[in-house]
């Protein structure tokens, strides 16, 4: 399976919660930066999964573009800030069975769940706003220490590719 992790593009300030916050006019920019460095990439996911929060769902329904069958984003409450919970949220995508799935998220739980797919240190995995990693699962089965990083790319490096 391809997981590619992506965190959410840029957002507003808290105006009235966190939960409520959408992105900026730059981050709409960076997630259909983003999209088109993907569609290039020939990246095509069956699913794209977000956190419930606003800016995450934004970002999410510009890559949902990708989706070759036109389905929608599918928004996963282990993805809130402070809820990962790296093997249920793993057992979930398996059972998708599917090939690649995106998955847009926030900081630091992205970043935690990169490392504990990877077996490397917690936080090694720094995410700005608007970034993506490509993983690739070795095993059949998630766990910690199964993935390989395939690719990563900042919001920069898809601003200096796009057309």
């Amino acid at each position: 399976m391809r997981l590619i992790l992506v965190r959410h593009a840029e957002a507003e300030d808290a105006v009235t919660s966190d939960e409520a916050r959408r992105l900026t006019p730059r981050g709409h920019q960076q997630a259909a930066n983003l999209r088109d460095a993907l569609r290039r990439a020939s990246v095509t996911p069956e699913v794209v999964a977000t956190s419930p929060l606003v800016r995450t769902t934004q970002t999410a329904e510009v890559l949902a573009a990708l989706l070759s069958d036109g389905s929608g984003v599918v928004a996963i409450d282990l993805m809130r800030p402070g809820e990962l919970r790296p093997k249920k949220l793993s057992k979930q995508f398996a059972e998708f069975g599917v090939k690649t799935v995106i998955l847009v998220g926030h900081m630091p739980d992205l970043s935690t769940y990169a490392a504990w797919l990877l077996g490397v240190t917690e936080y090694a995995v720094p995410f700005d706003k608007g970034a993506a990693m490509g993983l690739s699962v070795r095993r059949g089965e998630f766990e910690e220490g199964c993935a390989v990083l395939e690719w990563f790319v900042t919001p920069a490096w898809c601003e200096a590719t796009s057309p």
